[in-house]
């Protein structure tokens, strides 16, 4: 069940989607179902919250709100964090506090006379009577969150006596974007509202005698999942028929392969940032920008798990670390590799120019959006015009011969550079050392033309080996084509000595 760019999507045959008998399908088109679920804001733009293991994060309030802030400056993370004790009947109009998702799907269903198709959501949890699974009730459809009790195109009205009346089903039609918000509580009210499965024969129960709990919950109240062995809430997405002419029927609960499986986390802070014991070498500079081992803050336990970088400069002071820092100098969100580019540098304008020293700062984003701080500083960042093997650019003495940053040897040495040399420690501690003299070198033979042939030719064998590591099914075949020749060479001179 892969994740595409934030996106779940899940392909299956239509004959394993739902045990027969207990929901209507009708007829599916040959082949794969794709249905893709994607968690979106308040105003339909996606949220990275999902990631690529059918979980979604989610901030939630409640924590120390010390040491870590939520990157609303940026509009792939959740505007607020969700205030679980929020639901239907509590919140005055649909807010931040909203699970909002947007599903769309290929899968063709053909109701029955008097009925149509829809979406609806079920959860699971710790009752032992069976069915185990429970509606989830939907509050609002469509992106310009309209309330279920104002539209037609939410079904399945019941009332549970826990408040207002709850909906559990929407319209479904075929590659048409359908955008849901569900509140986490109401979850919990219903699944223990219903302990024994009354809700699809339309019978209320009362809340407050149920024998059980959804996963992610206690008894009505969401509980936040503060480690990796917290309980996550469960929601699987279904695509179905049910009656058109009754607004108060329900669907009838399924069983087998949902459209759509995903694991719900809520976390009320990240993992606390370490800021790395030695910066010295993390990063090479270029023109007007650098190249950052940002792999060297990554916390692979982390929990939530961290997704981003958040880099920030200022030029001669240090850049704050909270949630004004959108204010900085500079402000980059990177990936943890070992070779990112942080661009947005002013270049010195000589070896002497210290009036465009940067210092940076560093903090550590996590899929819920969750930013956490520290006082984690890189300090006299410079970057230059000349560029350097270990810049994005081209290389010193290269650029030098060949007169041209963007020329095809140049471009070559450059792949060598990023796809070779800085994947090891050995590469970079090579190019480490050539940065500390190439530089002058490279203004020395940019300056005299006349010198630039016998570097050229110097620089030949050193194009050809980066070409064939770049390559290596060719170096393979060189190597067996050497090898062939060899065992040639070696058997004719057996058989001269052989003659008698």
């Amino acid at each position: 069940m892969p994740f595409r760019s934030g996106k779940f999507s899940l392909s299956a045959c239509a004959s394993a989607l739902l045990a027969a008998g207990l929901i209507s399908l009708g007829a599916t088109p040959a082949g794969a179902v794709t249905t893709t679920l994607t968690a979106v804001s308040a105003t339909g733009s996606e949220l990275d919250v999902l990631n690529g293991s059918g979980r979604a994060y989610y901030p939630v309030t409640g924590g120390a709100g010390v040491g870590y802030f939520l990157d609303t400056g940026d509009s792939s993370v959740p505007a607020a964090a969700l205030d679980l004790s929020r639901n239907q009947d509590n919140d005055a109009a649909p807010s931040s506090s909203l699970m909002r998702f947007q599903i769309r799907s290929d899968k063709v269903v053909s109701p029955a006379a008097g009925e149509i198709a829809v979406l609806f959501v079920t959860t699971t949890g710790t009752v032992s009577t069976s069915p185990t699974q429970r509606l989830v009730p939907i509050a609002t459809f469509g992106g310009s969150d309209q309330e279920c009790i104002t539209t037609d195109q939410c079904r399945g009205i019941t009332d549970l006596s826990v408040g207002n009346d709850f909906f559990f089903a929407v319209r479904y039609e075929p590659n048409v974007n359908i955008q849901i918000g569900m509140y986490p509580q109401d979850l919990c009210r219903s699944y223990y509202a219903d302990p024994a499965g009354l809700v699809p024969s339309g019978q209320p129960f009362p809340i407050g005698t149920g024998g059980g709990s959804a996963l992610g919950c206690s008894n009505t109240t969401v509980l936040p999942n503060l480690t990796t062995s917290g309980s996550p809430m469960q929601l699987s997405f279904w695509i179905g028929t049910m009656s058109g002419s009754n607004v108060a029927s329900l669907p009838a609960l399924p069983s087998g392969t949902a459209d759509a499986v995903l694991s719900v986390h809520f976390s009320n802070a990240p993992t606390p940032m370490a800021c790395p014991a030695d910066l010295t070498g993390s990063y090479f500079p270029g023109d007007s920008s650098i190249l950052f081992n940002a792999s060297l803050f990554r916390n692979s336990s982390a929990f939530p798990p961290q997704t981003k970088l958040v880099v920030t400069g200022r030029l001669g002071a240090d850049p704050v670390a909270d949630a004004t820092y959108v204010s900085s100098d500079i402000v980059r969100r990177v990936n943890f590799g070992a070779a990112e580019t942080i661009d947005g540098f002013t270049n010195k304008t000589d070896a002497a120019d210290t009036s465009h020293d940067y210092n940076l700062g560093f903090m550590v984003r996590d899929q819920a959006g969750w930013v956490a701080t520290s006082s984690c500083y890189l300090r006299g960042v410079q970057t230059s015009p000349v560029q350097g093997l270990l810049t994005q650019s081209s290389c010193f003495i290269a650029t030098g011969a060949f007169g041209s940053a963007d020329a095809e040897p140049v471009m070559l040495l450059r792949r060598f550079r990023d796809q070779v040399l800085l994947r090891n420690a050995s590469g970079r501690a090579f190019v480490r050392w050539y940065y500390g003299w190439s530089p002058p070198a490279g203004e020395w033979l940019l300056s005299r033309p006349l010198f630039r042939l016998p570097v050229l030719l110097a620089l030949a064998p050193l194009e050809v080996l980066a070409w064939l590591l770049l390559h290596p099914l060719w170096l393979a075949v060189l190597a067996l084509g050497n090898g062939a020749l060899v065992v040639t060479v070696v058997l004719r001179k057996g058989a001269i000595h052989a003659r008698p």
